[in-house]
């Protein structure tokens, strides 16, 4: 979640040259509805600032946030998608499912030979009962 001008200053601070306006935004997913003032830009518009010929596909349950691989990933993924990615980006996947550990082999499936996947999960933190 990061907006045109956050990714912009990232990008700069590495040489890394970026236009702004080349940005697609975030007008489909629960997090876009909480971000009015500054509004965050879409995964596609991320992505493509590193790497501008890549593919993006997205995998999710449902196509509610506008993904276009619907699977469950507490199932084994089908063998058409096996060695299909160099690189996966779980965004806080394992803390929203009930089996983690297929999540995993599903990601190991889907990752091409020399392949990286990043994880990234996020908990909320609990408050202490007052």
């Amino acid at each position: 979640m990061v907006d045109a001008q956050r990714l912009n200053d990232l990008l700069a601070a590495y040489g890394v040259p970026w236009d702004p306006a080349r940005a697609d935004y975030d007008k489909t997913t629960i997090a876009a509805s909480n971000a009015v003032e500054s509004p965050f830009i879409t995964d596609g518009t991320l992505f493509a600032a590193f790497a501008p010929d890549s593919r993006l596909d997205v995998m999710d349950v449902t196509d509610y946030e506008g993904a276009n691989v619907i699977w469950k990933m507490c199932e084994p993924v089908p063998q058409n998608l096996h060695e299909t990615y160099d690189v996966i980006f779980n965004g806080s996947v394992l803390d929203n499912i009930f089996d983690p550990a297929q999540a995993i082999r599903n990601m190991t499936r889907l990752l091409a030979p020399h392949g990286r996947i990043i994880h990234i999960e996020r908990i909320a933190p609990v408050k202490a009962p007052n």
